[in-house]
């Protein structure tokens, strides 16, 4: 072997025995790892390995089976020798060793602390699966409507829509007191109360006819269900009654009004009595259309997408509420854990760089990148075969199941282009 001192001893063969096995393209050992591919073409699920563990993290079985054949045994006499040449000197150590265990350690601890957490508090994490069921199931309503649609929804807060429609009614009450005041039989609070009845059923009115005549497909077009047909024919009918009786009583009060207020309208003395009641009657029927055209602008054409739309904002709410009360803790403990674990690695390489004066250090050095140079066409193995595993199953219903590095996950599900931007790595442990 090119650049080992040439006395080697039973270490140093262990080294050889891994570094020299032929892992060309054409050598028998990576023939036997393109053989395997056929096994997996027909498979439902790809189960990839886990992140913790001596073997390779997100590889296939079939690769993983060929590692821990061909690959494994020999490698691990290789690391255990160049790690024991090493810890031949007090407290000297395999950087990449060291920095391996710390990292190992890390996604252990994290995964042990996050399993404890959940059964600390699983009715909370319970709750928040139903939570997050219940979210995703309306998500996929709202999105299917904005994809329909190519917008959000039209919407206005029910406050501010009320609040706007009795503005309205406030013209509606000084165009109606003074008739509905100078009846007869009215005293002043009775005739107060009509006029604001009479101005709540004019904006009323204006927001049936509005809203509908808005969402006139959505409840009368091609696609209409039989029941929201029938109950906008009802609230058509509500409407339009509510108009008449408001035009009516208008009429009427208009009517009085006049009757007690001048005595002669038929000799040219008096005001025209078509004029006065016709010009009360079109001021309410000013503020109705008023009320109509506001409703049109402020609803959307289809009823169910702003409802679809508070729906999954009520119910991202619960969910994000729930689950930032959880992850607050969970997310600090991790961060210190974190902590640490970047704080042993600086520790490890302040002492990798102290121990460069040991004897033999830079010798050992050469041992080691001599099998991180084997474990390169390792790799480069493991990526051609998955590259062309993955594009003969293009296309097919082949689940890939990933670890995942997050200890707050077990595993996910993932596309074929996310598993090939995978960093395939040998660990050194």
């Amino acid at each position: 072997m090119a650049n080992i001192d040439p006395d080697i001893d039973l270490t140093e063969s262990r080294i050889d025995g891994y570094v020299d096995l032929d892992l060309g393209a054409s050598g028998e050992i990576a023939q036997e790892l393109n053989r395997r591919i056929e096994r997996e073409l027909d498979a439902e699920r790809l189960i990839l390995t886990d992140c913790l563990g001596e073997q390779p993290a997100h590889i296939t079985p079939q690769m993983n089976s060929w590692y821990s054949s061909n690959i494994a045994p020999m490698r691990g006499l290789a690391l255990s020798a160049i790690k024991g040449r090493f810890e031949k000197h007090k407290k000297a150590f395999l950087l990449e060793s060291k920095l391996g265990a710390i990292r190992e350690d890390l996604l252990q601890k994290k995964r042990s602390f996050y399993l404890k957490e959940r059964e600390q508090h699983k009715n909370e994490y319970a709750t928040l699966d139903v939570l997050k069921g219940k979210l995703e199931s309306i998500d996929s309503d709202f999105e299917a409507k904005r994809a329909e649609y190519g917008r959000m929804p039209v919407y206005m807060r029910k406050p501010f829509y009320v609040a706007l429609l009795a503005l309205l009614a406030v013209p509606e009450f000084f165009i109606n007191f003074e008739s509905f005041a100078n009846l007869s039989w009215a005293s002043p609070f009775i005739a107060s109360g009509i006029t604001m009845i009479v101005a709540v059923a004019i904006a009323f009115s204006g927001h049936i006819q509005g809203s509908i005549i808005r969402q006139w497909d959505y409840y009368f077009g091609e696609h209409r269900r039989q029941e929201h047909s029938g109950k906008a024919w009802r609230l058509l009918g509500l409407g339009n009654a509510l108009l008449l009786l408001v035009l009516g009583a208008v009429y009427y009060a208009r009517d009085s009004y006049i009757l007690q207020t001048y005595v002669d309208l038929g000799d040219g003395s008096g005001p025209n009595k078509l004029w006065l009641i016709g010009g009360s009657i079109f001021g309410n029927i000013i503020v109705f259309l008023i009320g109509a055209v506001i409703a049109w602008y402020t609803h959307d054409e289809d009823p169910d997408y702003p409802e679809i739309m508070l729906q999954h904002k009520k119910a991202k709410e619960a969910f994000d509420k729930l689950n930032d009360k959880l992850a607050r803790y969970v997310n600090q403990e991790l961060a210190r854990l974190s902590a640490d674990a970047r704080k042993s690695e600086e520790i490890a390489v302040r002492a990798d760089k102290a121990q460069k004066q040991v004897d033999e250090y830079s010798e050992n050095r050469k041992f080691y990148e001599a099998i991180a140079a084997q474990d390169k066409r390792v790799i480069a193995l493991f990526d051609d075969y998955r590259s062309r595993l993955m594009a003969a199953l293009r296309g097919k219903n082949t689940d890939i199941i990933m670890a995942a590095d997050d200890a707050r996950k077990e595993s996910i599900e993932v596309s074929i282009d996310h598993y090939l931007a995978q960093e395939l790595k040998l660990k050194t442990l």
